[in-house]
């Protein structure tokens, strides 16, 4: 074709498309829409998105037929698509969401805690259809049965919400007004209040699973009423659709990098006919023709699927990756041998490919690892075509490269925008949890409506350059994993996937890491089907210890050398949508927060704390599973995204919280960062570690001549005060990461604490192509005491820091090594086994405590709790990142301590950072009275678990006149070291010489009195 011909062509196709796509823009009003002549062409569709007619079900007889076609009685307009019912899709608690809800529903102008079916109404002037000509309605999915009229007759009836149908209107039509009626009902799920136990971040009831497919819409909390698991309504796109006498029933584009096969599915409407296929492709870009093929005679029988292929080869399209997401529209038609237009089909596409090689995934023939985030709110609000264009190209513009629909597969409007705006998708399918629990199989009806909306699904999912990987469902045989018979149903609808799109990899289930033994000797010989991906999913820094302690290698041991290993699901934390505190039924029936951020976790709390908590921990593992994985690991999501924004259900209101930037930092093409997890230093520190630096680069490129910059920015002047080069980079190979040895000091400051940003900088030509920032804090160096106090202390066995530290501070006159010579001393330090030996009853330090001394013992072991009995109840073995100062707020030992000062102190010859390695139990009818409270790290408990959670790492037992305290809290590692640990160390000294500094502890709120709103501390009589 010559370049002349071909802008004539691309002139005259291209009006064509935009016309049909201008007439899908009509917004309908009142229940009415006029249709033209002009609209009657062969390969119209016509939107009818708007305002249809609705009269709820309780305004009429059960059962009626489709209201009299004169009747308007009762009608109120409501918008299509949208749900008639309340949406409860995942977390639940934003009540910011809750009042968007409810005014959602307040205008739809009738009682929608009432209703539980309807009849929907709309009304449209059709000309008279031309010869030949016949008119479809299409609807995109109903929720969740339905029974469609024209004009008084049965069209058809449709159940389940995932799926597509139409139905022709041609015999039922006629000049003039015509009446659309669509009966709409809720499945009606029956009542269940049988429990399937905790899921890992939900908990279950049969009424969630054992019904239709639903994703995740629903409450995910027991004892709820069941009609909240219920749904109703058009929630998906409806139009009129023209054509001849013949349909295209299906179109599969299957790219390659220099062409494509295009499978097309066709069938007569009418008798036997011949007919030709014709393709086409139009750069979106430029809006001309980039190719096109031949047509091809497919023979058509009425009612018989035929099935023919169109083969493009030896072109060289623009390729479509998340980074750069090049895009064509194909345009698919269907016409007479004459050339009359029967059917249009058309569709964004690109050409990539995804594939899996080994234990690795491919885009477009090179290695990919998938830097990806975990989900965004699409059942909140799927409806609302301008959110997830808001939402993608938040997701884009911070270097996030995939996500995940978890449970709830998307609507084209969402899609069409991962397409264009460029972001991955992981489809998950439409049953979370399906298999989970003890209550056996799903009935064969449920199963059999599983397999017809998957495979709906998966049609209209493969045409999508941005889905990338089909995940069957999330967490599917939960509690009950080695049952063979249900492993058989999850392996039919796997291969059942892989039948309907064999280029893509299948994740058979969410949370399942294959093993081995269980694969050889159960699933491999009952030929199961298990998909090509291992799946994690952990919850670091919420469920269980952070980034900050425990290397991601622990968690990809499991990994198998010829499966890509992956996590769809790394979570860190649930903030509100609405402030940023953390979600409220973790803080309320758990005590999940709490663990991290303490007193800061409770309502009417400063959101920044924990804001501030989410964004480090998500920021430090997203860095360390990308730095530590090697040739390991495949790629991971974190979770969960939709928290990462303030109202992300709202595109008008939608703000992000402080972790987005970091991980716009983190999942950085070219990713930078530092080895060391302190975040405290003294001003003049020299500091030695590493930095990694990971190629990830968009064009697969290999880079060379790289350098490393250190500089230091006033956190609050944005005023940068120091900077320099501290190491380079030879060459880095695409898709490997280099360690990089440095050494840097950080700046002196007048202040006693100052808040700075550390930004590590990677630099190629002089010019930036990556930084990472991290938030610091800077001491002034500690001084020695100028006077000491007149008192005297005894030591016994410290460890060489605590020794040092001791005699660095210079606070007492006296320091004495030896029990002997401590009859003036009114400090006593012990250390571990010694330590109890010598608070035995006839032991010298017991003695002196007896007689108003205080004594603090470090490293209490066991030997504590049989001491005593009656006071203490049990201690454990931690690695505790955060203990709570609020037991001592306003005392000696909390002076000049903010709220997060005991946590994450930074530790001698260790690269992890936390504050204690064990935790004890007190007796709450003993004497023992907490100092510092700490809550280890815990998932999912019930009520009854909820007080154990209590611990403490300070705590003090009144002996006589004296005060023994017991202090869990790894001073000895940290108070070199830590500037927050030292002050601490420091508070202890003083406030163990000063025999009244905790006689009036202040009376911490309880539980419950926080959640109400009171946050005041008491002072104790």
């Amino acid at each position: 074709m010559s370049a002349i011909t071909r802008l004539l062509f691309a002139l005259l196709i291209v009006p064509f498309i935009i016309s049909s796509r201008a007439d899908a823009q009509r917004t309908l009003k009142g229940g009415r829409i006029r249709l033209d002549a002009a609209q009657m062409r062969a390969g119209t569709e016509v939107e009818l998105t708007g305002e249809w007619l609705y009269k709820p079900g309780y305004l009429m007889q059960a059962n009626a037929a489709p209201p009299r076609l004169d009747n308007r009685t009762g009608y109120v307009p409501v918008p299509v698509p949208q749900l008639l019912s309340r949406t409860m899709w995942w977390l639940d608690d934003s009540e910011d969401f809750k009042k968007f809800e409810n005014e959602r529903l307040r205008r739809l102008g009738f009682d929608t805690e009432r209703v539980e079916d309807g009849w929907y109404r709309l009304e449209f002037e059709a000309p008279q259809l031309p010869a030949g000509r016949r008119l479809f309605v299409a609807f995109e999915g109903v929720a969740m049965r339905s029974k469609t009229f024209c004009n008084g007759a049965l069209l058809g009836e449709h159940t389940g919400m995932f799926s597509r149908f139409d139905y022709d209107l041609t015999a039922r039509l006629k000049p003039g007004r015509n009446v659309l009626d669509v009966y709409v009902s809720m499945e009606r799920v029956p009542v269940s209040t049988l429990s399937l136990g905790q899921a890992i971040s939900v908990n279950l009831t049969a009424s969630k699973i054992l019904t239709l497919n639903k994703g995740m819409f629903g409450p995910l909390a027991p004892d709820q009423n069941n009609r909240n698991y219920d749904l109703h309504g058009i929630w998906q796109p409806v139009r009129f659709v023209v054509r001849g006498e013949a349909k295209i029933e299906d179109v599969w584009f299957k790219p390659t990098l220099d062409g494509a096969d295009v499978q097309v599915e066709a069938s007569g409407l009418r008798g036997a006919q011949g007919a030709r296929l014709k393709a086409r492709w139009i750069d979106k870009e430029t809006g001309k023709l980039f190719a096109e093929i031949a047509p091809m005679r497919v023979d058509l029988a009425e009612g018989v699927m035929k099935q023919a292929t169109l083969t493009l080869r030896n072109v060289r399209p623009k390729l479509w990756t998340p980074a750069e997401p090049y895009l064509y529209r194909l345009e698919v038609s269907l016409e007479t041998l004459s050339g009359e237009v029967l059917d249009v089909w058309t569709h964004s596409v690109g050409f990539r490919t995804f594939e899996r090689r080994g234990n690795k995934f491919y885009l477009n023939g090179k290695p990919y690892w998938l830097r990806g985030a975990n989900q965004l709110p699409y059942g909140k609000n799927s409806w609302d075509a301008e959110l997830p264009r808001k939402l993608i190209k938040l997701m884009h513009d911070a270097n996030i490269r995939l996500t995940r629909t978890h449970a709830t597969p998307w609507n084209e409007a969402w899609l069409d925008a991962a397409d264009e705006i460029g972001l991955g998708i992981s489809v998950e399918g439409l049953r979370p949890w399906a298999l989970a629990g003890k209550i056996g199989t799903p009935p064969p009806e449920i199963f059999r409506h599983w397999l017809e909306e998957n495979e709906d699904v998966v049609k209209r999912g493969r045409n999508h350059p941005s889905v990338l990987l089909w995940t069957v469902g999330n967490e599917m045989l939960l509690r009950d994993h080695g049952n063979l018979e249900k492993w058989k149903l999850l392996s039919e609808v796997v291969k059942q996937t892989r039948r309907l799109d064999p280029r893509l990899p299948v994740i058979a289930d969410s949370s399942y890491v294959r093993d081995e033994k269980f694969y050889r000797e159960v699933l491999q010989p009952n030929n199961i089907d298990d998909g090509d991906v291992d799946d994690l999913h952990r919850y670091r820094g919420w469920y269980s210890d952070s980034p900050f302690v425990i290397d991601s290698k622990i968690d990809v041991r499991e990994a198998i050398s010829e499966r890509p290993f992956i996590g769809q699901e790394m979570s860190t934390g649930y903030p509100d949508l609405d402030t940023g505190l953390p979600t409220l039924r973790y803080t309320r029936d758990l005590l999940t927060p709490q663990a991290w951020v303490g007193q800061d976790a409770y309502p009417g709390s400063d959101p920044a704390v924990f804001l501030e908590h989410n964004r480090a921990v998500t920021k430090r593992w997203a860095e360390q599973l990308r730095f530590q994985r090697g040739d390991v690991t495949a790629g991971f999501m974190m979770f969960s995204a939709e928290c990462w924004f303030r109202h992300s259900y709202d595109a008008r209101s939608v703000a992000s919280y402080p972790v987005y930037a970091s991980v716009r930092e983190a999942w950085s093409p070219i990713g930078v960062a530092l080895e060391t997890g302190r975040r405290r230093f003294y001003a003049g520190e020299e500091i030695n570690t590493g930095v990694f630096v990971t190629n990830d680069d968009e064009q697969f490129r290999d880079l060379s001549a790289l350098q490393l910059q250190v500089s230091f920015v006033d956190a609050a002047t944005r005023r940068e005060v120091g900077r320099e080069v501290v190491g380079k980079i030879d060459r880095l190979p695409y898709y490997q990461t280099a360690r990089v040895p440095v050494k840097f000091t950080v700046p002196r400051t007048n202040k006693e604490r100052a808040n700075l940003q550390l930004v590590m900088r990677v630099l190629s030509g002089g010019k930036e192509v990556s930084r990472s920032t991290d938030r610091i804090e800077v001491f002034q160096s500690p001084n020695r005491s100028t006077s000491a106090l007149d008192t005297a202390l005894v030591a016994q066995d410290l460890t060489p820091a605590l020794v040092r530290f001791v005699r660095e501070s210079g606070m007492f006159s006296s320091v004495m090594n030896s029990m002997n010579d401590a009859a003036r001393a009114s400090v006593v330090l012990l250390n571990g086994q010694s330590g109890v030996e010598a608070l035995r009853e006839n032991g010298k330090a017991r003695q002196l405590i007896s007689q108003g001394a205080t004594a603090i013992l470090f490293a209490p072991d066991e030997e504590l709790v049989k001491l005593f009995p009656q006071d203490i109840l049990s201690v454990r073995g931690v690695t505790g990142e955060y203990a709570d100062l609020a037991p001592a707020r306003g005392t000696m030992i909390a002076a000049g301590l903010q709220a997060m000062d005991v946590k994450w102190w930074g530790r001698e010859k260790d690269w992890r950072v936390f504050v204690a390695s064990r935790a004890h139990r007190l007796n709450p009818k003993g004497r023992a009275r907490e100092l510092i409270r700490f809550i280890p790290s815990h998932g999912y408990i019930s009520a009854e678990r909820v007080p154990e959670q209590y611990m403490t790492v300070l705590f003090e037992i009144r002996i006589g006149e004296g005060r023994l305290w017991a202090c869990d809290l790894d001073l000895e590692q940290s108070v070199l070291i830590d500037p927050t640990a030292r002050r601490l160390a420091t508070n202890l000294l003083l406030a163990a010489a000063n025999p009244n500094s905790t006689k009036n502890l202040p009376v911490v709120p309880t539980h419950e009195q926080q959640l109400a709103g009171r946050k005041s501390l008491l002072v104790s009589e």
